[in-house]
């Protein structure tokens, strides 16, 4: 079985990567901090194209342990301009009550949670569940 990692560093590195899927039954989504993996993802990517096996439905190994439990607004590799690699929860009015498990900031910062962390930033919950994307330390 082939396998791909996705180094979630900057947007360009994972959209460069991205395009040998087509070549794999397995994807990977690794995420970093220090240097040192500290969140994996694993999807079925057997009969998917570059952008369909990020889903829910296709994922064999999960990082955070309420995902199924929790709601699910969105996931998917690109949610417009304004961000990728999006796993939210519940969006909230005014970006108040926003909640997720990862995004890759776009270059249109619409919340202050983003702005923090500024353009093309790997954001995560680094805790075993869904953050508040204002929890700065989570």
């Amino acid at each position: 079985m082939a396998e791909i990692v996705l180094f979630l560093k900057t947007r360009c590195i994972v959209f460069d990567l991205i395009s040998v899927l087509y070549f794999t039954d397995q994807a990977r989504v690794m995420l970093y901090k220090g240097g040192n993996p500290v969140k994996q993802l694993k999807f079925n990517a057997k009969g998917s194209d570059n952008v369909n096996w990020f889903q829910f439905d296709k994922l064999t190994e999960n990082a955070w342990s309420d995902m199924a439990s929790q709601p699910r607004n969105l996931f998917t590799i690109e949610a417009g301009i304004t961000r990728s690699f999006i796993i939210n929860s519940e969006y909230g009015f005014h970006c108040n009550g926003d909640f997720g498990w990862m995004v890759i900031t776009g270059t249109n910062l619409y919340c202050d949670w983003e702005q923090r962390y500024g353009k093309n930033a790997v954001i995560y919950s680094i805790v075993a569940g869904r953050t508040h994307w204002r929890s700065y330390s989570k």
